[in-house]
């Protein structure tokens, strides 16, 4: 796939929702949408609870970890997109890419119930952008992603801010980290990429891309017990 996604850059299509394209494809290798959508309860409980028996074991896996830095990517070039093209297929891309980052959270909840400690690495949910504990997923490639990958790094994380090299230089934004762990301002921060591709902010979004919010909207308004033996962050 990786061969794959050099081969796409010669192709006459911008370069952002292009390896938005080959970033999805690449995550889709290591995780199985339709069991994400299982999960999130599309299916019924019955199919929920199986889905999390499946997912927990895939979450401690390396499969899980490299899933993870591809939907953090799907991120990065969603928010490089130009104005009002985060739409149709892009749109669905940015939801699945939440999809597998809030099961990821869930299940790290889950992951660290019984270990010493845990209430405390429970609240840990954000972080400075100085804070060496976490590792940015919706950013270049660096030796931090990689270690985070071959599972010698925890906290994957992402930023709320656009890279600098893609926002006006005058623009003074600060900058929000979010930890996985916080599945739900996961899933803000996607409405987010949404709001901020439409710059009417008075108007309607297209209806797939209010759809796709409208679901998200939905699966933070779940039950923390519904996913697992721990509470969930609270945003």
């Amino acid at each position: 796939m990786e061969i794959f996604r050099d081969i796409l850059l010669n192709v006459t299509t911008p370069e952002a929702e292009l390896l938005l394209t080959a970033q999805l494809l690449l995550m889709i290798l290591h995780v199985c949408p339709e069991e994400l959508q299982r999960f999130a309860g599309k299916y019924g409980e019955d199919a929920a609870n199986q889905a999390f028996v499946t997912l927990e074991r895939w979450g401690n896996t390396e499969q899980s970890r490299r899933a993870v830095w591809h939907a953090g990517q799907v991120f990065y070039w969603a928010s490089m997109l130009p104005a009002t093209e985060l739409r149709d297929f892009n749109a669905i891309a940015v939801y699945f890419a939440a999809l597998t980052m809030w099961t990821y959270g869930h299940l790290s909840i889950t992951s660290v119930c019984n270990l010493p400690g845990a209430a405390s690495q429970l609240d840990q949910s954000s972080a400075s952008h100085n804070d060496p504990s976490f590792v940015l997923i919706n950013r270049q490639e660096s030796s931090e992603t990689r270690a985070f990958i071959a599972g010698r790094m925890e906290a994957p994380a992402l930023s709320t801010t656009t890279p600098k090299a893609a926002t006006d230089e005058n623009d003074t934004s600060s900058e929000t980290v979010i930890k996985l762990s916080n599945p739900n301002a996961v899933l803000k921060l996607a409405r987010d990429l949404y709001r901020r591709n439409f710059p009417f902010h008075d108007g309607p979004l297209p209806p797939l891309v209010e759809n796709m919010g409208n679901l998200m909207r939905d699966l933070c308004s779940l039950p923390d017990n519904r996913f697992s033996r721990c509470v969930s962050p609270v945003e």
